[in-house]
């Protein structure tokens, strides 16, 4: 299934490294990335982690949703493909399962 989560309430990018630190303590993060506003290069407020097993994934957000971290609650979501076998639109590689 799916490796992909969200975190919202991310304000810039060494918010989504002290993330990493604290998400690897439930499993390997392969990658991570901040979103940005479209006309700017400020953050869009949210950021895409990619675990390395779904099973590693759906365990961060049980752990993670609803804690404080960065000074604020965390606000962890699934990526939910629209259909089986697309190519996420994460901009990250690979096809999502």
């Amino acid at each position: 299934m799916n490796q992909i989560f969200y975190v919202n309430n991310i304000r810039q990018a060494r918010d989504l490294s002290e993330l990493e630190n604290l998400f690897s303590l439930v499993g390997d993060v392969e990658s991570q990335r901040l979103e940005l506003h479209p006309r700017s290069t400020r953050g869009a407020g949210f950021g895409i982690f990619v675990m390395a097993t779904q099973q590693q994934a759906e365990d961060c957000i049980e752990r993670f949703h609803g804690t404080q971290a960065l000074g604020q609650t965390l606000s962890l979501t699934s990526h939910k493909p629209k259909c089986q076998g697309q190519v996420a639109k994460s901009g990250l590689s690979g096809t999502v399962r």
